[in-house]
């Protein structure tokens, strides 16, 4: 967090909320790879202050997870590509990604823990959803002109958590709703300027809400064959132009994206026992079991089985 911006919060949470905060008797369990999240009791998300000096082996949790270095600091590996966090940057680990941790000898930082299945159910939440595939990275340089924006809504949602009001989560839940918007907007206009920089804000906008419907239009069949050419279709778009914009709205190809949106789906399937992994497969389109297979381990790593092993635990 920005100095500027942040020093005054570190100091009210970390000092008049730090008794509070242990009190809960709050600590970070990994069983192998996997970790369980506690979250608050009747709640949908989990916030507190880290200082301690140990480093987290590669493993993944149900929750996106947001990062914010206040002193020092903080190493994180998504994947492939490490990210050297500075004191400010605002970086959320996409859920069920596997990473590790590296902390620093003395440092601090704010650690929010969130289910994004609780958002399910807003319209269009598929599309903000699709901006957090990926890690996301937020701070001066990737995002100048909605940083200190972010930055408010993470004050409020730290003072909202610490606050005794009994409406605490719908506040939090209203200002991460407004913090997600605020980045996919941002992330659309950017793209919407670059591919046509002689468009009127207008015209932008309609891009906008044109890939938005389009998100949700595939969210809505992905259990259908999807094509290239009839979501195009959809979006009154060539299909050779509605290629190169949703690889650059959304950073994947077409059928990328929907590869992914699918197991997310076969994922959630997963975690019910009652359901056979064959039965899954053919519930969501999978022509059979092998192509599933093949699938499923390419975008999570494992087979479905193993997959299933490690998210229900006996």
């Amino acid at each position: 967090m920005e100095k500027s911006v942040f020093s005054a919060l570190d100091k009210e949470v970390y000092g008049h909320y730090k008794e509070l905060q242990y009190g809960y008797g709050f600590r970070r369990v990994l069983d192998g790879e996997s970790e369980s999240v506690t979250y608050d009791t009747g709640s949908a998300f989990r916030l507190w202050i880290n200082q301690e000096a140990v480093d987290y082996a590669l493993h993944w949790h149900p929750a996106a997870e947001m990062i914010i270095p206040l002193v020092s600091t903080y190493t994180v590996t998504v994947g492939a590509e490490t990210f050297v966090l500075q004191p400010g940057d605002i970086f959320i680990v996409p859920a069920c990604e596997l990473h590790q941790i590296t902390a620093p000898a003395e440092g601090r930082r704010l650690i929010l823990l969130f289910d994004l299945d609780q958002f399910d159910r807003i319209n269009n939440f598929s599309y903000l959803r699709s901006f957090l595939t990926k890690p996301v990275l937020i701070n001066h340089s990737t995002c100048p002109s909605i940083y200190h924006e972010q930055c408010e809504y993470i004050s409020h949602i730290c003072r909202d958590y610490y606050g005794d009001e009994h409406i605490r989560d719908a506040a939090i839940h209203s200002r991460l709703i407004l913090f997600l918007i605020n980045y996919a907007r941002f992330c659309t206009s950017t793209v919407a300027q670059h591919s046509h920089s002689h468009a009127s804000r207008g015209k932008q906008q309609e891009l906008q809400q044109c890939f938005s419907n389009v998100c949700s239009y595939i969210q809505a069949h992905l259990c259908d064959d999807l094509t290239l050419e009839a979501v195009a279709e959809v979006a009154c778009f060539s299909k050779f132009h509605f290629s190169r914009m949703f690889k650059e709205f959304t950073g994947y190809s077409f059928y990328e994206y929907v590869r992914i949106q699918k197991i997310k789906m076969t994922a959630a399937l997963l975690l019910n026992p009652e359901l056979s992994i064959t039965e899954i497969a053919l519930q969501t389109g999978f022509s059979n079991l092998t192509t599933f297979n093949r699938t499923f381990k390419a975008v999570k790593g494992c087979t479905p089985t193993e997959y299933r092993k490690l998210f229900c635990a006996p």
